[in-house]
C-alpha cells in the first residue's frame, strides 16, 4: 500500500459522518490528516516515512477503538474493508447468529457447560485481518445478564462464518498468566490425557492430524514461581501440501479446561513438497554432529523467506523446526542460506549447570565444531575471543561461555557458539551487521 493509497482511505473517514464516529476516532483521525497535510510540504524519502508511521497509528487507533466502542456502522464498516489490518465489521444481534453458528456454539457449551450459566452481552461479524484473516462470528459472554460494546468480557468464543470451525474458546481467568515452554514442571499423564482426550472431542477426526509438540507451565505474573496450570501446544503434522498450524489448550490447576485457541502461521510457510529433502538431510546431518544425544529428529514446520532482523542483512534462508520422534517437546531450530551454510541452530534446553565451561574449552571445542559445520569454509572465520554470558534456569542464572569468531572476508560478519557449562552447545549464530 503506498502513500496515495493511505491519504484516500484516511479521507474516507473524515467523510463519515462524525456525529456517528466515536470521539477517539474522529479526534485521532483530525489529527493524523492535519500531520499528513504538513508532511506533504517536506522532502519526498522523509514524507513517506513519517506518513507511514502516522497512517499505522491511526489505523492501530481507530481499530482499538471500533473493536472496544462496538461501533460498527454500515458506512464506516464499508471504509474499514480497505484497511490493511481491520476489514468489514459489524455489530450484530444474538439472534442473528446462523444455523452454522449455532451448531458450532451448541458443541463449545457441550464442553463447556459453565457458558451455559453466562449472557450473550455482544456478537460481532467480520474480518479482522491481523487474526485469522477470514470472516468470522466474535461471540461475548458476561457473567450478567447485560449488552457490552467491548471484546473483553468474561468469555470469548470466534467461529470461522462460512464453516462453523471453532476458532478460539477463552474464559477469562482470575489471574494474569504467562506461558513457559521452557523447563516446565513436570506433567501427570492424567493431565496430559486430558488435554488429547478434550481436542479430540472438540475438533473430532482432524485430531489425528495433530500431535503433542510442547507442554508449558502457565505462571501468575504476580508470582511466577506459582504455577496456574499447564498450556499444551499440538501442532500440525507436517505434511506435503498442507502448511504449518497449531492448537493450544489449557488446562487448569483444577484440571479444567479453560482455554482453546488455533493459530495459523505467517507467508513464509512451506510444505513439504517444497523441501529439498537431500538438502534437508546433509543439515539433519550437521546438527547431529553438534547433538550427538539427540536422536531421529523430524521435521514439524518449515519457512523459507528473507527474515528481517535489527540492523542485520537479511539472507534468504530456509529455517526448520525439529522434533524428536516420540518426544513431546521441541528439540531443535536450525536456519541454513542458499548454499546450505548453517545461519543459527538453537536447542530449546538450557540445564543448570553454575561452573561456566573455561575458556580454553570453549575456544577448542569452537574451532572444531567450525571445521566441522562448514568445512573448507571454515578458513573465513577467525576466533577473536571468548565472551561470559548467563541464561536462566527455573528462576536462577546460570553461566554461560561464547566463543567468537569474525570473518576474514567480510569486517561487518561474525559468528558466535555459545556453550552450557557441561560443554553441550546452546546455540550457534552467524550475524551480518547492515
Amino acid at each position: 500500500m503506498n502513500d496515495k493509497q493511505i491519504d484516500q482511505i484516511l479521507r474516507e473517514f473524515s467523510r463519515v459522518d462524525k456525529q456517528n464516529v466515536p470521539e477517539c476516532i474522529s479526534k485521532g483521525l483530525d489529527e493524523t490528516l492535519a500531520q499528513l497535510d504538513n508532511i506533504q510540504h517536506k522532502d519526498k524519502p522523509r514524507r513517506v516515512k513519517r506518513k507511514v508511521g502516522y497512517a499505522a497509528s491511526v489505523v492501530a487507533l481507530i481499530a482499538f477503538c471500533v473493536l472496544g466502542s462496538g461501533f460498527v456502522s454500515q458506512t464506516m464498516a464499508e471504509v474499514l474493508q480497505e484497511v490493511p489490518v481491520i476489514g468489514p465489521i459489524y455489530k450484530v444481534d444474538k439472534n442473528e447468529l446462523d444455523a452454522t453458528a449455532k451448531k458450532s456454539l451448541n458443541h463449545v457449551y457441550k464442553l463447556f457447560p459453565e457458558l451455559k450459566n453466562y449472557h450473550i452481552g455482544l456478537v460481532v461479524k467480520g474480518t479482522r485481518k491481523h487474526g485469522y484473516n477470514t470472516e468470522q462470528w466474535d461471540i461475548v459472554f458476561t457473567k450478567e445478564n447485560k449488552e457490552i460494546n467491548t471484546l473483553d468480557g468474561d468469555a470469548r468464543v470466534e467461529i470461522e462464518a462460512a464453516t462453523g470451525r471453532i476458532l478460539s474458546v477463552r474464559q477469562k481467568k482470575e489471574f494474569s498468566g504467562t506461558i513457559v515452554y521452557s523447563n516446565p514442571s513436570p506433567t501427570s499423564e492424567q493431565v496430559i490425557r486430558k488435554a488429547e482426550s478434550f481436542l479430540k472431542q472438540m475438533i473430532g477426526n482432524e485430531s489425528q492430524d495433530y500431535f503433542l509438540r510442547d507442554i508449558g507451565d502457565v505462571c501468575e505474573d504476580a508470582n511466577p514461581a506459582e504455577i496456574a496450570g499447564k498450556s499444551f501446544l499440538f501442532f500440525k503434522k507436517f505434511s506435503a501440501d498442507e502448511r504449518s498450524s497449531s492448537i493450544t489448550v489449557e488446562v487448569d490447576r483444577e484440571n479444567n479446561i479453560n482455554y482453546f485457541e488455533r493459530s495459523f502461521y505467517d507467508a513464509l510457510e512451506i510444505t513439504a513438497n517444497e523441501l529439498n529433502m537431500q538438502e534437508v538431510q546433509l543439515i539433519l546431518d550437521k546438527v547431529y554432529k553438534v547433538y550427538p544425544d539427540v536422536k531421529e529428529l523430524e521435521v514439524v514446520r518449515a519457512t523459507r523467506g528473507k527474515e528481517n532482523v535489527v540492523n542485520a542483512v537479511a539472507h534468504e534462508r530456509t529455517a526448520l523446526w525439529l522434533h524428536e520422534k516420540g518426544k513431546h517437546r521441541l528439540v531443535i531450530q536450525v536456519k541454513f542460506d542458499t548454499s546450505g551454510n548453517i545461519l543459527s541452530l538453537y536447542r530449546y534446553s538450557t540445564k543448570g549447570f553454575e561452573k561456566r565451561f573455561s575458556d580454553q574449552d570453549t575456544k577448542e571445542k569452537a574451532i572444531a565444531l567450525v571445521k566441522e559445520l562448514y568445512g573448507e569454509k571454515s578458513n573465513e572465520y577467525e576466533f577473536v575471543r571468548t565472551r561470559a554470558g548467563t541464561s536462566t534456569y527455573k528462576g536462577k542464572d546460570v553461566a554461560l561461555n561464547a566463543a567468537v569468531f569474525k570473518s576474514v572476508n567480510n569486517p561487518k560478519k561474525s559468528l558466535s557458539i555459545d556453550f552450557q557449562g557441561d560443554g553441550a552447545v546452546l546455540g550457534i549464530t552467524v550475524f551480518e551487521e547492515k
